[in-house]
């Protein structure tokens, strides 16, 4: 994930889809496409778990 701090960021702020995950009620996976990433065009999925006592 080096160097895609900015689009880790991005996908937090403007995702495209929000997933509650399967396994974890406390779990959602935030999507974002992102045409350019040292690897090429993907999706980008960053995974956020907010427990209750946060």
């Amino acid at each position: 994930m080096s160097g895609m701090e900015a689009g880790i960021s991005d996908t937090l702020r403007r995702p495209e889809s929000v997933v509650r995950s399967r396994s974890d009620e406390e779990t959602r996976l935030y999507y974002r496409f992102h045409p350019e990433t040292p690897v090429g065009a993907k999706f980008l999925c960053v995974v956020v778990k907010v427990r209750s006592e946060d």
